[in-house]
Formats: structure tokens, sequence, C-alpha cells
């Protein structure tokens, strides 16, 4: 999914971390839809991706893989609330 962001910036949410470009300050993750690949791939790439914040939303009964994206260093974050804390996101990056 693509969109913009209120200040125009162009807001992808992602998978897979195919397609990422250089120079993007906020990955935002369905960590539902890439699973354990998904976090798996996040902990490779964000050691040599420094300044990157990386954000994940996930199923409040999928606690299990919430403990996992945390610890790989992704800002894990029920979907419910992720939704609502959307713009601020955004704003804050």
């Amino acid at each position: 999914m693509e969109g913009a962001a209120p200040d125009g910036a162009t807001v992808a949410v992602r998978s897979r971390l195919e397609g990422v470009a250089r120079g993007v300050t906020l990955v935002l993750l369905d960590l539902d839809a890439g699973g354990d690949e998904l976090v798996a791939s996040v902990t490779e790439l964000s050691q040599n991706s420094p300044g990157v914040r990386w954000v994940g939303f996930f199923s409040h009964v999928a606690e299990d893989l919430g403990r996992k994206a945390t610890a790989a260093g992704i800002e894990a974050i029920p979907r419910g609330r992720f939704w609502r804390e959307l713009p601020k996101l955004l704003r804050s990056n």
C-alpha cells in the first residue's frame, strides 16, 4: 500500500523489504503478512541502515510476533493502535 503523508512524503507499507528505497527514514511493516521472515530481514538490514525507523503493526493476538519484532529493533504496535496513531507517527519522523 502506498500513499502520500500530510507533508507530501511518499508512504509505503510493506510485508517484504523488496523495493524499499535508499534514503528512507521510516519503514512501515505489516508484520502479520511478513511474519518471521520479515522480522529476520529487518534484523539483517537494520545493521546497515542507521537512521531508519522501523515501525511494524501486528494483530493483538500475535503477541509472540510482536515480541520477536521488538527484539529485532522494530517498534511493534498492535494494528488498531497503529492506525489510530499513524498521523502522529508520520509527523514525528
